[in-house]
């Protein structure tokens, strides 16, 4: 029978090591955007700017965290397919003194169950996240647009909402799945549907809809797939911890990375490491560096995985952990979530966060 680990070793957890700040998980409040004819559906924050558009465009969303949202309907040209749409597009806007300057990426995807292009183009200050979909009756054209160090930092709520895109029945092709992976910024393959955060906590992570998050101790969240699934036996832990005494955030993390590579050694066996290096982190302008380590070890009677990284925090004597573990035969499966969800982890460098001594 398979064993659940939280994050590295169930001992982990009760680390003597004071912990910081965490509050309780606080839910971002939503509401609910319905088009007129009901061609889609979108749970947009509750404190985005809703304006009904002209033309085709259906709904423009205007948010106080600096991105825009706009989606543009019409009915399905099937004498046109998608690069052909592209095509049309990049005339308009792409090129010397228009709204995008260059293509940065391209890959097809599906949102809301439909068959879909997502394209990446930069301007001067703007990214655009454009995604183009078809239905059965109807095509969709999204644009996200804000500056680069926006998508960095709010990444995980922009995902939230596109994950979120949902269509009538009949726009859904018969061969294709209603329920399907949504299209995440930077082009991630895993799901981030929800979204944890909380201002006092210091960072936002977002994790796959079908995932559940639980205070693993006063100060950690954990991670997982619901019981009863597959992916119960992966767990991704986060955690804030502040050694005693220590006057600066780098020093913090460089104790939390030792105390965590000591402890896993005392409570394990077999104990392996594939990797370990420098870990650096770049978003939203906060630049950290870190470390992380990729192990392997036994563990009450089964062999498991794990990678944890370490930060230290921008102001606090604070280090911000993430680790992921399971099984070693699920690890691998598993992993693109791990790498998605750290991708999404935000550190907001507030100076809020502090150390509970």
């Amino acid at each position: 029978m398979a064993t659940r680990v939280f994050g590295i070793s169930a001992a982990w957890l009760a680390l003597f090591l004071a912990v910081a700040g965490m509050p309780a998980h606080a839910q971002q409040e939503t509401k609910r955007f319905v088009h007129p004819d009901g061609l889609f559906t979108l749970t947009l924050p509750a404190d985005v700017d809703i304006r009904s558009g002209d033309g085709p465009v259906a709904v423009k969303a205007v948010s106080r965290n600096g991105w825009i949202l706009t989606v543009q309907t019409g009915a399905a040209n099937r004498e046109i397919d998608f690069r052909g749409m592209i095509s049309r597009l990049e005339d308009r806007y792409l090129g010397e003194n228009l709204a995008w300057n260059k293509k940065v990426s391209e890959r097809t995807a599906r949102i809301g169950g439909l068959p879909a292009l997502e394209l990446i183009y930069d301007a001067a200050r703007t990214r655009w996240q454009t995604i183009i979909a078809r239905g059965q009756h109807t095509d969709f054209v999204i644009f996200v647009s804000a500056p680069p160090e926006v998508f960095a930092d709010r990444g995980g709520e922009i995902h939230a909402i596109l994950a979120s895109f949902g269509t009538r029945p009949d726009e859904v092709p018969a061969d294709r799945p209603s329920k399907v992976e949504a299209i995440p910024p930077g082009g991630s393959l895993a799901s981030l549907a929800q979204v944890f955060s909380d201002p006092l906590l210091g960072y936002s992570i977002g994790y796959p809809a079908d995932w559940i998050v639980s205070q693993n101790g006063e100060f950690s969240a954990l991670f997982s797939g619901r019981e009863g699934t597959d992916a119960y036996f992966a767990t991704i832990t986060t955690q804030n911890v502040s050694p005693p005494g220590v006057a600066g955030p780098a020093v913090a993390a460089e104790i939390a990375f030792d105390e965590h590579r000591a402890r896993l050694a005392a409570d394990s066996t077999s104990l392996t490491y594939a990797e370990e290096k420098p870990f650096a982190y770049d978003r939203g302008g906060v630049r950290l560096l870190g470390q992380e380590f990729l192990a392997h070890y036994a563990w009450n009677g089964q062999r498991f995985a794990a990678w944890v990284v370490v930060l230290p925090n921008p102001v606090q004597p604070v280090a911000h952990i993430f680790s992921y573990a399971a099984p070693e035969e699920r690890f691998s499966t598993y992993r693109p979530i791990a790498d998605a969800m750290l991708r999404s982890w935000s550190i907001s460098g507030t100076e809020e966060v502090g150390a509970k001594r």
